[in-house]
């Protein structure tokens, strides 16, 4: 008996677009802040973010809530979608 098994494959595209210098201005995003930022769509938990970056758990949170007014977003997933929505963050 031969059975056809059809499934979903999500391919990630290899061609990566640029990080979009502009909005990133426009936003006034800090460089800082874009470390914060590109850990966080890493999965990182704050914890991680502030031994891997070397600083402070409160700075970590104080970039966040400022990542959070920047991007008009009230959840650390809403703000990895808009960034990478914006280009960004790859």
């Amino acid at each position: 008996e031969t059975r056809i098994i059809e499934k979903e494959v999500y391919i990630v595209s290899s061609a990566q677009t640029e990080i979009n210098q502009q909005e990133i201005a426009k936003l006034g995003l800090s460089k800082r802040e874009l470390d914060v930022l590109n850990l966080m769509a890493t999965g990182l938990s704050n914890e991680e973010i502030a031994g891997k970056l070397f600083i402070g758990l409160n700075t970590v949170k104080t970039h966040s809530s400022s990542i959070f007014l920047k991007l008009d977003v009230k959840r650390r997933t809403q703000e990895v979608e808009k960034a990478k929505r914006l280009n960004i963050i790859l």
